[in-house]
């Protein structure tokens, strides 16, 4: 007499949106080419009203997935060739975003931001935009110039 079980059902999947992506930009380059990176939203966020303004589909006060903006901080930073001193906003303009920056403490929850930089002559190209590092390959480690946090 075989002791053997039937086949076991196969596992059912929740029926759960794809996760939400956040998008990293460039503010010298134009929107329509114009992504560093991705990163997944994966932390809890409240939305406020300034959030859902930005894109961001959810009704302000609702619970939504986003991301530690200290964390996307230090991958631009890095995609900015170690330069640690830059801000996230939602703007492009620099100008306007220097009064619009995101909190490095909070969650970002639009759906995408700007990494800005104050311009460095002896780095940054003629037209004022800052260089990036294109792949890991050319990026070099920070030895002496890690952040605190």
């Amino acid at each position: 007499m075989p002791y053997a079980r039937p086949p076991a059902p196969p596992p059912s999947l929740p029926d759960s949106p794809p996760p939400r992506q956040i998008l990293f930009r460039h503010p010298g380059y134009d929107d329509s080419n114009n992504v560093l990176f991705k990163l997944h939203a994966i932390d809890a966020a409240t939305v406020s009203s300034h959030d859902s303004e930005e894109g961001t589909p959810q009704r302000p006060g609702t619970l939504a997935l986003g991301l530690y903006a200290q964390f996307a901080l230090n991958a631009c930073a890095i995609f900015a060739g170690n330069r640690f001193n830059g801000w996230l906003s939602t703007l492009r303009n620099p100008d306007e975003a220097r009064d619009a920056r995101v909190d490095a403490g909070s969650i970002l929850v639009a759906r995408s931001y700007y990494y800005h930089l104050d311009r460095d002559n002896d780095i940054d190209g003629p037209d004022g935009s800052y260089r990036i590092v294109p792949n890991f390959r050319e990026w070099r480690f920070p030895h002496e110039n890690i952040p605190a946090h």
